[in-house]
């Protein structure tokens, strides 16, 4: 299968697909890099530091996180210190966001429970007799759900472009990819290497993590991903999918164990099997069927 995710993102749910039979090769596609111009997002965190009682900071992605790292000159938490003890509180996407903040020493105040996304984000944001500002540093692909949601519920918003994502690989990347090595390590495509395993039989599923990865894989064919079942990482890409007349099949959340169980119900909808009977692909003769098991965080 393909993940279209670079070697290091792409190792933790190697390494739970290898144990149970599978071969995962990652597609980066996209890289994510600072915008031409800060200047918009250096205010951003400036004014960040300034903020207090009722404002927020939504941070949508790890990128975002990088991006924010980038500028701060210093520790991201030290920078907004003074505005935590102000009030300003702190909204992550998911787990993965959170914990990238955390690291940060920017532990969030808000992560939604429910789905990974901005809509999730906006359904479980609190109610505020007195909404302050929220700054939505975010890549400059996002959707306005978030912007819009929190416009209408009396929030000023101020959202900047915090990061840009251009063709794997980037000639500056936000986050320079690590060397991986050992067993479980994916291969790596382009996008050009891709195209060509997809026109053959080589490719049981990809796993899509975005919708621009979908955009950027696809351009004006779909078709090209007419053959291989589909994983889409969340409800966004799913229904990007959808849009580009795809079947994909959500993970329920955004972990290498639920883009598991998301592959077990892709591959028996593609086969025609129960889904507990399905085998992870590239699973030899005889492989038992990868198991659903409890998501966890990554």
């Amino acid at each position: 299968m393909v993940v279209t995710r670079t070697p290091e993102r792409a190792l933790a749910l190697a390494r739970l697909l290898r144990r149970e039979g599978a071969e995962v090769t990652a597609a980066p596609l996209l890289e994510a890099t600072l915008p031409a111009r800060t200047g918009p997002l250096a205010q951003l965190l400036d004014r960040a530091a300034r903020a207090g009682h009722g404002d927020w900071l939504a941070v949508t992605s790890v990128n975002t996180v990088r991006a924010l790292q980038a500028l701060a000159g210093e520790d991201l938490g030290g920078r907004l210190a003074g505005a935590r003890r102000a009030g300003l509180r702190v909204a992550a996407v998911g787990d993965a966001t959170a914990s990238a903040l955390a690291a940060a020493g920017l532990a969030p105040d808000l992560v939604p429970a429910g789905a990974h996304s901005a809509d999730g984000l906006l359904a479980e944001w609190p109610e505020e007799p007195a909404p302050g500002l929220a700054l939505l540093p975010q890549s400059a692909r996002a959707r306005p759900v978030l912007a819009d949601g929190l416009a209408a519920r009396g929030y000023r918003v101020r959202a900047v472009t915090a990061y840009e994502t251009v063709p794997w690989p980037a000639a500056a990347p936000l986050a320079p990819g690590a060397a991986q090595d050992g067993p479980d390590a994916p291969g790596v495509l382009d996008r050009g290497q891709l195209l060509a395993r997809l026109s053959g039989p080589g490719v049981d599923a990809v796993v899509l993590t975005a919708p621009s990865h979908l955009d950027e894989l696809v351009g004006e064919d779909p078709s090209v991903l007419a053959g291989p079942a589909l994983v889409a990482i969340g409800e966004p890409t799913r229904r990007a999918a959808a849009a580009h007349g795809l079947h994909a099949v959500a993970a329920g959340r955004p972990t290498p164990e639920g883009v598991r169980d998301a592959l077990v119900r892709a591959l028996a909808a593609r086969r025609g099997a129960p889904p507990g009977r399905s085998a992870p692909p590239g699973s030899p003769p005889g492989t038992d069927p990868i198991r659903p098991t409890q998501e966890t965080t990554p």
